[in-house]
């Protein structure tokens, strides 16, 4: 009996070893933070790295919700701003920002006991921890990557200051050149004061949005535009209204430019539009009346002919028939077999020319991207709008011409 109860006592001391102390090691680092930084109140469960987009911004899943975070207290170089360049040391911090915070690692969310949670586009306002208790917001500020934030105040901002001179003196990270980060300085300071502006001509009326002018096309683009965010940012100059850009001397860009920006420095302003306008100079331009498109031949690899017989002369056949074929004399009088992949059906352009029985919508189909929708879908009346669409009498039919029918 005596040795039951010792063998049991055993088996509970491993027991326990095994289901307690994972348990005590996951909450030890929690302790040890809660004791550093008491000011802050921490989120009951872990969360798990999903993506770092900067220094300063990263997404997580925390219980298999997806969370935007915007760490706090700290301000990066802009890698990714709508309407600022690549910004100095800003690929720098980005890189030490995914090279500490890998896909996938276990890290804790901590938040101010008083304040709000969210931000101006819905991102957690939270300070980051690492598995090993590392603050991150502090260790990107004490090595040099990011700046203290002083213009939104929160509860450590004096310990970050701190920490931000330590790294000034040192000289780490981007102090080492003073002079490129007074000038990202000056023109981040320039852009908010000339937002201020805006918005104040505007009386902060409705939702603000940015007229970008081209100094180098003298063009300006509102949001409307495809090539808002593609133009070049060192050519680029911010207009509070389209007023003022017709002031300055910039006329609206015409819809069909399309200003594609390369990132390859100041000398990538490329696009593959204006590529092609300067080889389509002396080229073959031939146009399809029906789809409304056309195709550009490059001058040098085309020659044309005054017709089909001169083609030939030359040594030259039609496209898509194979050269030394004939068809046997014995399957010339047959009449040739249709192909297992075509399909029968025909199709028509107005409605009005089907004849299906009464009280039967027709179905639309889209003649380019080959798919067919009932009346019942909810894309049916924006189908039936394109210029592409034809017209079947039922599902049967469409599938018998070689469409399928739309998923929504």
């Amino acid at each position: 009996m005596h040795t039951l109860r010792s063998l049991c006592g055993v088996l509970s001391v491993i027991l326990l070893s095994t289901v307690w102390f994972p348990t005590q090691a996951d909450a030890f680092p929690i302790r040890r933070m809660k004791r550093k930084w008491s000011k802050l109140r921490f989120f009951s469960q872990p969360c798990k790295i999903a993506r770092v987009i900067d220094g300063d911004t990263a997404h997580v899943r925390c219980d298999g919700k997806y969370e935007k975070l915007r760490l706090v207290g700290i301000d990066t170089p802009e890698t990714k701003h709508p309407f600022k360049p690549v910004e100095y040391y800003g690929p720098e911090a980005s890189a030490r920002a995914k090279a500490l915070l890998l896909k996938g690692d276990k890290v804790w969310l901590a938040a101010a006991r008083s304040g709000s949670k969210r931000g101006k586009y819905k991102r957690l306002l939270v300070y980051l921890f690492m598995s090993d208790g590392t603050m991150f917001n502090a260790k990107m500020v004490e090595e040099g990557y990011a700046f203290a934030m002083r213009r939104y105040p929160h509860v450590y901002m004096k310990r970050f200051v701190r920490l931000e001179g330590r790294a000034k003196a040192a000289n780490r990270g981007m102090w080492s050149d003073r002079q490129k980060v007074k000038d990202m300085v000056a023109g981040d300071t320039a852009y908010r004061q000339h937002k201020k502006r805006c918005l104040r001509k505007r009386g902060f009326r409705g939702r603000f949005q940015w007229v970008i002018g081209d100094s180098a096309k003298r063009y300006y683009f509102t949001r409307r535009h495809r090539s808002y965010f593609r133009t070049n940012p060192y050519n680029r100059v911010l207009f509070c209204s389209v007023s003022e850009a017709r002031r300055k001397g910039y006329k609206e860009a015409p819809q069909s430019y399309f200003g594609g920006y390369s990132k390859r420095g100041r000398r990538g302003y490329k696009s593959r539009y204006r590529s092609n306008r300067r080889r389509s100079r002396g080229a073959l331009i031939v146009a399809d009346p029906e789809t409304k498109t056309f195709r550009v031949y490059p001058r040098g690899t085309y020659k044309t002919f005054d017709s089909i017989a001169d083609a030939k002369d030359a040594g030259y056949r039609r496209a898509g028939q194979r050269t030394g074929y004939k068809r046997a004399a014995k399957h010339t009088d047959r009449p040739r077999k249709r192909s297992r992949r075509r399909r029968r059906g025909k199709y028509v352009r107005d409605p009005k020319d089907l004849n299906c029985p009464r009280n039967v919508t027709p179905v639309v189909g889209n003649k380019r991207s080959k798919v067919f929708r009932t009346p019942n879908q909810r894309s049916y009346k924006r189908a039936t709008r394109s210029r592409n669409a034809v017209y079947f009498c039922t599902a049967r039919d469409a599938k018998q011409a070689g469409f399928r029918q739309a998923k929504r």
